[in-house]
Formats: structure tokens, C-alpha cells, sequence
């Protein structure tokens, strides 16, 4: 098996090293390889074929002119696997929450309210009813004053987790569309999400299709969510079923 000698120091390479750290993309390594036209090519070679493996790569470039060359290889540091510095499994999280509007008989006011129930009331509306049945209990009184006054919609918040991260090179980018719109469990939570995360209501997280920004020489940006619901449909892997 023959192996082959790599261009070095005694070939007439030299190397620098420069780091640098912004608060967007984190530290970056870049190390510069100057020195004959064909010793730089065949390291350029040589790099693209272990960049397929190489998670920490985030770009190569040379440049030959007049029987000179550089060649410029740019990396972020290794990926963490403790707890003490998780940003690369992390990444930025938040918790939003925006106003939705639904409608005023899915209010959790009403949840003791059977079918029949229901449907007793909105034929009562339907029929131009203007006062309440005899038999009815106090929630169906209180859902027919509201439909007959108008008020159909209740505002209701919904929350929604997000992760986002920016990394260098496409081997980086750790996203999938598994589980898709199905109600899965939440990733690693940095501690004090978790701790608000605990205040909400008992609910659901449903997964939404994650988000692939490419930045160009920034590299690339993954956004991915989850929203919160008290109970999502067992269509979608939750425990509501209607009944």
C-alpha cells in the first residue's frame, strides 16, 4: 500500500495560524499555507477529500499565481459533548409567545360541556332562540349569551420554543425532518429555560419542520421549533381525543 508524503516545512511551506472570535459565529482558526504551486495544490487535494469527515472544517481556498501559492483552511473548534459548554447541541433558545384566537367553545371554560350540550346550544342560535332551555345547566347558559351577543373567539396564548444555531460548514448542520408535526419531547434545555419552560400549564410540544438559512461565507443557520399546546390531537402523536 503506498502512502503518500504530504508537502511540509522542508518543501518550502510556511504556516500561519490567526483566531478570531465574534459573538455571531464564535471563535474561527484560520491557518494560511504559502509556498511552490504545486505543493499547495496537492494540500488543497489532500484537505477536500478529509473535509467529507471533518465536522469542524468550515471552508477551503487556494490561490496559485506565478508558481506561487496559498492556501487557506478556516475552523471552528471542536464540538462539545459535556454540560459545561453545550452551545453547539444548544444553540440559542427561546420561548415566544403569540396571541391566537380559537373558537370560544374549545375555551378550557367550557370543557365539561358534552356534545350534546353544545349542540343544543348552537341550535338554539341557529333557531333565532332568545331566551335559555329550562333544562340547560349554567355553562350552556353562559356559552348561549356569549354566541348571542356575538363573541365567538377567545384569545389564547400559544408558546413556542426555539432553537437556532449558526455553524460553519454544512457537516455542522445537525437537523431532520423526523417527527415532523408530531408531539415529541423538547432537546437539552439550558437552565433557565427549563425553569420558565416548568412554569407553563402541563401541555404538549408539537415539531415543527425545521428552517436551513445558507449565509454564504458566515456559513450556515438552523432554526428549529416546538409549540406548545395543552392537548394536541392524537393525529399528531397527543393525547386529545375529541371525547
Amino acid at each position: 500500500m503506498t502512502r503518500e508524503i504530504l508537502p511540509s516545512s522542508s518543501d518550502g511551506i510556511e504556516e500561519t495560524t490567526q483566531k478570531s472570535w465574534t459573538p455571531d459565529r464564535g471563535e474561527q482558526i484560520t491557518t494560511i499555507k504559502t509556498g511552490p504551486g504545486g505543493s499547495i495544490d496537492a494540500l488543497y487535494a489532500a484537505d477536500i477529500l478529509k473535509a467529507q469527515t471533518d465536522q469542524t472544517l468550515a471552508s477551503l481556498s487556494s490561490n496559485v499565481s506565478k508558481g506561487r501559492g496559498t492556501f487557506t483552511i478556516v475552523k471552528v473548534p471542536e464540538p462539545s459533548t459535556g454540560d459545561s459548554n453545550r452551545i453547539e447541541e444548544d444553540g440559542i433558545q427561546e420561548l415566544l409567545a403569540k396571541t391566537v384566537l380559537r373558537d370560544i367553545v374549545l375555551a378550557p371554560y367550557f370543557e365539561d360541556l358534552n356534545y350534546r350540550q353544545v349542540l343544543e346550544v348552537f341550535k338554539a342560535i341557529r333557531d333565532d332562540a332568545v331566551e335559555v332551555d329550562d333544562d340547560w345547566i349554567d355553562l350552556q347558559d353562559t356559552l348561549f349569551h356569549h354566541l348571542a351577543k356575538g363573541i365567538k373567539v377567545y384569545n389564547e396564548t400559544a408558546f413556542i420554543f426555539r432553537r437556532s444555531r449558526k455553524v460553519g460548514s454544512m457537516q455542522q448542520v445537525k437537523a431532520s425532518m423526523t417527527d415532523i408535526n408530531q408531539v415529541t419531547d423538547l432537546p437539552h434545555l439550558a437552565t433557565a429555560i427549563r425553569n420558565l419552560i416548568d412554569t407553563l400549564p402541563t401541555g404538549e410540544w408539537l415539531k415543527s419542520p425545521p428552517k436551513l438559512r445558507f449565509l454564504g461565507r458566515d456559513g450556515w443557520e438552523v432554526a428549529e421549533d416546538w409549540q406548545w399546546a395543552p392537548k394536541w390531537s392524537v393525529v399528531y402523536g397527543g393525547t386529545w381525543t375529541g371525547a
